[in-house]
């Protein structure tokens, strides 16, 4: 169970508590979040998934902690991304999640929500991909459909996968 990252694998684990302040910063207990992966920082921070024939599921949540995060479903054959666990923001400023992609299987996240710290969330779609989005998600920022198909609905638990 293996997401790989640009550069390097890595895997999603199960960590209780992740502290990584952006750039090394010492108030890392401000970016404490529990259960999460911190997408955020850099130049072009990207979250890739490229699985060849292995669906991966993860409950894991995905804080923004950036002002952009990339979210790219690569994968080919038949696996399938499912981020269940949403995608929300650790702190008060804008962010914006990029879900894009190659594949030609549907991905699928939770709720994207603004986070506790009352941060604004936009998402953008680009790529050629299908991302399916279920859950009731909670944004305030903007939604915009560049490229591929984004399916926003009342997903049932037994239609996730649809």
């Amino acid at each position: 169970e293996s997401i790989a990252e640009i550069g390097e694998s890595c895997s999603l684990g199960t960590a209780t508590l992740l502290r990584n302040a952006p750039g090394g910063n010492s108030d890392a207990g401000k970016y404490a979040v529990d259960y999460s992966v911190l997408l955020g920082g850099g130049e072009n921070p990207v979250f890739e998934y490229v699985g060849d024939n292995w669906s991966r599921t993860t409950s894991r949540k995905i804080s923004l902690t950036g002002e952009k995060g990339v979210v790219r479903n690569s994968s080919v054959g038949k696996a399938q991304l499912q981020l269940l666990g949403g995608v929300d923001s650790v702190d008060d400023q804008a962010h914006t999640l990029v879900l894009d992609g190659t594949s030609t299987v549907k991905a699928v996240i939770g709720k994207i929500s603004d986070g506790s710290a009352h941060g604004r969330v936009n998402v953008v779609k680009d790529g050629s991909c299908t991302w399916r989005l279920v859950g009731t998600n909670e944004f305030s920022g903007t939604l915009a459909v560049k490229g591929g198909t984004l399916e926003v609905g009342d997903f049932a638990d037994y239609d996730i996968l649809g």
